[in-house]
Formats: structure tokens, C-alpha cells, sequence
């Protein structure tokens, strides 16, 4: 069983002869560490991520509205109710021909007359009168939001016994005007676009580095399994006592961090890849 946020300051009472009870200390220390287990490529930060792709899907109507949430989600409204049956998922990135509310937006869920979006994508209220056209992209996909970077191996689609290359150029990424089987793969922000975009539903998977979840309440467990207990306590005590780390001191804490870490997962070495022509792949 892990430890709490609650038990672990518990034991820092001891240590430095006071409570404690802030939060953002631990949180800084596990980011310390996090980085550390990033920067040695351990699977101790290491997850699968799935991301969802989906053919380019277009609906143009008068009938469409955009509804500011306020401090819920904003929502766009058909009173035709075409949404589902156009095509439309949930996860895609949509545009709109609004100029009030032009996009681009993340689709969270969608019923046959509403779309809801995700709760930071903003709009502007607008009635229904006007024409307006949504798409929707099949050359992006939304990485997880604890995203912190790819893991050793390039993604692959789900089915294919090939993984996605990393696009190589621009004269590359050019000569597929048209849509297909995704090849290539380039990651830009939240997204990881696609070369050709999809044509047909797709899934992509990879390992990814994930940025640890902040703990919120003294009844969240640490991380790790404990593996990393002692590291943490040593931070947030300098923290709390100095108001601040050294460098050189912090540096001698986290090499502990290596010592353990490399004790975790077993890696074989990249084969080299041999060349495969696109005309092959599909």
C-alpha cells in the first residue's frame, strides 16, 4: 500500500518539529523527481496512450447555434439533429465557417442535435439564421493531457505491422494532397498530426512520458510505490527549511533517484529499420 500525502507529513513532524501541511512542497519534490526518471528514460514514467482518428467530416445547415456555458462547456446546436448521423465524434478537432466562432475546437461528447466542447475552448453566443459550415480534421489527434513526450518506440496503428515514421521534410509532407492510410507522424502542441490524413477510422498507440498527477488532498497516495519516499521527504524538508534547494544539494538527493531507477524494466536494443515504400504499407 502507498503512502499519503497525510502519513508522509505525519513523519515530517518528527523530522523538523512542526507541522506541515503544504501541499505544493510535495508537488514540487515529485516534479523533481518525475524529471529525473525522465531525463534517464525509465519506465517508471512511462504509459500507453491511445488517440483516436477519424475520416474528415463536413455539415453545413442554418439551423446551427453556438451557446456560451458560461462556466460549464459551450455547446453547438442543430435543430436538425444531424450531428451523429453526419459523422461527428467525440475527441476530433472541429472548425467552423462562423466568424464569431471560428475554431478550432475539441469535440468532449456528441448527440444527434448537440456537440459538446471541452470546457477551455470558448465561444461566443450565436443564434441560428446564418448558414455555417463545421469539419472536422483527419490529420490531428489530441494527445493525452499529461503528455510530457514519446516513449522509445515510434507509434503505431492499431492493426498495422508497421509504425508510423517521423515525417522527414516538408517535401515530404506536401505530396500527400490527398487522404489515405496515415505514414508519417509529426507532433506540434497538444496534437499529433498524420501523413496523408486518415480516411477511415484509425487508432494510434505509443508508449509516452506522462507528467505525474498533482496531488490535490492530504488522502492522495505518493507515487511510485513508495519507491521514491525518502527522496520526496529530503526535498520537501530543504524546501521548507531553506525556502529554496541548492543545486549541488539537490543534485545529491536525486542520485538516489538513479540508483533505483535503473533497477526497474529490462531494454533490448533498436534494431535498425529497413526501408518500406508507402505503396507497401497501405
Amino acid at each position: 500500500m502507498s503512502t499519503t500525502v497525510a502519513e508522509m507529513y505525519n513523519h515530517l513532524k518528527y523530522w523538523i518539529g512542526e507541522e506541515v501541511d503544504a501541499l505544493y512542497l510535495v508537488n514540487t519534490a515529485i516534479r523533481f523527481v518525475a524529471e529525473r526518471l525522465y531525463i534517464l528514460d525509465s519506465e517508471l514514467v512511462i504509459d500507453i496512450m491511445t488517440v483516436p482518428l477519424y475520416p474528415a467530416v463536413t455539415l453545413t445547415g442554418s439551423d446551427i447555434a453556438f451557446v456560451d456555458g458560461g462556466a460549464s462547456a459551450g455547446t453547438i446546436t442543430q435543430v436538425a439533429a444531424g450531428f451523429v448521423t453526419a459523422g461527428f465524434d467525440a475527441g476530433v478537432r472541429i472548425t467552423t465557417s462562423s466568424t464569431s466562432n471560428p475554431g478550432p475546437f475539441r469535440v468532449a461528447s456528441v448527440t444527434a442535435g448537440t456537440i459538446t466542447l471541452y470546457d477551455e475552448d470558448n465561444l461566443n453566443d450565436e443564434t441560428a439564421g446564418s448558414s455555417v459550415t463545421i469539419t472536422s480534421a483527419a490529420d490531428c489527434g489530441f494527445l493525452p493531457p499529461d503528455f510530457w513526450g514519446l516513449g522509445q518506440f515510434d507509434p503505431y496503428l492499431v492493426g498495422k505491422t508497421t509504425p508510423l515514421m517521423p515525417v522527414p521534410d516538408t517535401l515530404t509532407e506536401i505530396q500527400f494532397a490527398s487522404s489515405g492510410v496515415p505514414y508519417y507522424y509529426k507532433i506540434r502542441g497538444e496534437l499529433i498530426y498524420v501523413i496523408p490524413a486518415a480516411s477511415s477510422a484509425q487508432t494510434i498507440k505509443a508508449d509516452y512520458f506522462y507528467k505525474p498527477a498533482t496531488m490535490e488532498n492530504t488522502t492522495d497516495y505518493l507515487p511510485w510505490n513508495d519507491m521514491f519516499n525518502d527522496v520526496i521527504y529530503e526535498i520537501v524538508i530543504n524546501l521548507f527549511k531553506k525556502s529554496g534547494i541548492l543545486v549541488p544539494e539537490l543534485q545529491a538527493i536525486l542520485n538516489r533517484v538513479d540508483l533505483i531507477a535503473v533497477k526497474r524494466g529490462k531494454k533490448a536494443p533498436r534494431q535498425l529499420k529497413r526501408g518500406i515504400r508507402y505503396e507497401d504499407y497501405k
